[in-house]
């Protein structure tokens, strides 16, 4: 015998279990999205901040060449910064002297400093690297100013590729963060609209087509084992998966053998297994349901019981085999004496029941007698003897002794005596 494990039932519906998945789904989605617009916005305002350092700081080392090559003084280089931090406000355009320009043409007030702490400055310096990176709110670029053969012109005693300067830029991050989180915005906005309808459709796609189907079934289980009714049957929806749609035929087909099976063993349980008459529990049923009929719509009815004379002798003699084939015998010839409307059932023993509607006591009468004729047609033959069955019928009406069950059966019983008295009387 396969046994199959069934856990505890969780107490969260599969429509709950849904939208539980569907909420922490478009959740981690929409954490998803806005931390990758996060990161997009600041890699792109980064990226813009350092190209447009890099095009300020070639553009100035371009005036500033330009300038030098016309031999203008200290004065017109001071200027052309001043001139460029006025196109753009907020940014910070610096021209740092290297070694060389400082042994040749003195200092400049302040850069001294700036080379000795600043460890970008410096690092650039020596190496004519060029450097990019973010200082507080702001992006910095350092370009380097690498010597030239047309440099030693004006730059005596200086070598090429030696690193004559810097021009230092600094963008501030805040000016170009602003349109470029306008349009981040905006595009995560719609992203998760858009998110949020995927999930919504896939929702309403997967209760429409799982959660729903599983509910009927469930809640036709659960009328089943509420009503004991297997007559429920699931009707199938047309857009349901291939999964859900076998397993609601095979719920059907299930159903449909348990309501067969249960009609066969209903069956049998009013049923007597030898002879394959009704038992003595229906007969209870169909009397009480007769007497019911019979205080409440006046419909009289007939009750007849039947007792096989010299039984218990048959089953001493000949053993309880031969007994159980001449009750076999006797059911068969009952049940096909009796008409439509009659019932007949075996109550126990060699003890026989039958109901009846007739008019009067006429065709009471003549039903017994029916009875009693097919009884003794049944013979059974044993060590060449023939063994012919017998029996006392005793008849009782309701109209006669009231429409109570227990009043009409006690009044068949001594019918029943009274007739196998009589039998026994006779030579």
């Amino acid at each position: 015998m396969t046994t199959f494990r069934i856990n505890t039932p969780s107490r969260w519906s599969i429509g709950w279990l849904l939208i539980m998945v569907f909420v922490t789904g478009l959740l981690l989605a929409s954490v998803l999205a806005c931390s990758m617009f996060i990161s997009y916005r600041m890699t792109a305002v980064s990226n813009m901040a350092k190209a447009d350092g890099q095009r300020i700081a070639s553009l100035a080392f371009e005036h500033l060449y330009s300038v030098m090559r016309k031999g203008s003084e200290r004065a017109e280089i001071d200027d052309l910064i001043l001139h460029v931090q006025r196109r753009l406000p907020g940014y910070r355009v610096a021209i740092i002297r290297g070694a060389p320009v400082v042994r040749q043409f003195g200092d400049r007030p302040g850069q001294d400093v700036l080379r000795r702490d600043d460890p970008v400055l410096a690092e650039v310096l020596q190496t004519g690297k060029d450097y990019s990176g973010q200082a507080g709110l702001n992006q910095r670029y350092v370009l380097a100013i690498r010597a030239t053969g047309e440099c030693q012109a004006c730059h005596t005693g200086i070598q090429p590729g030696e690193v004559n300067g810097v021009v230092d830029v600094s963008v501030p991050l805040a000016m170009l963060e602003a349109p470029i989180t306008d349009l981040a915005y905006q595009i995560m906005y719609v992203v998760l609209a858009l998110l949020f309808l995927l999930f919504l459709l896939t929702y309403l796609i997967l209760r429409s087509w799982v959660s729903r189907p599983i509910q009927e079934l469930a809640h036709v289980v659960s009328m089943l084992f509420k009503a004991r009714d297997y007559g429920h049957k699931v009707q199938i929806g047309k857009v349901w998966p291939r999964e859900v749609r076998v397993l609601a035929v095979n719920f059907n087909l299930l159903m449909r053998q348990v309501r067969e099976s249960h009609q066969r063993l209903e069956e049998s349980s009013r049923r007597d297994p030898l002879t394959g008459l009704f038992n003595r529990r229906h007969m209870d049923e169909v009397f009480d349901l007769a007497a019911r009929d019979a205080a409440g719509n006046g419909r009289p009815f007939t009750i007849l019981q039947i007792d096989l004379d010299g039984f218990k002798r048959i089953n001493d003699q000949y053993g309880h085999a031969a007994g159980d084939a001449l009750l076999l015998r006797v059911g068969k010839a009952l049940q096909s004496a009796v008409r439509e409307s009659e019932v007949v059932a075996r109550m126990g023993g060699d003890e026989f029941a039958v109901l009846a509607f007739v008019e009067n006591d006429k065709g009471a009468e003549q039903l017994s007698l029916r009875l009693r004729q097919a009884i003794e047609s049944c013979t059974l033959r044993l060590n060449e003897q023939i063994i012919q069955a017998a029996c006392s019928i005793g008849s009782a009406r309701s109209s006669e002794h009231g429409n109570r069950l227990v009043d009409v059966l006690e009044a068949a019983d001594l019918a029943m005596y009274r007739d196998k008295a009589a039998r026994r009387r006779q030579p």
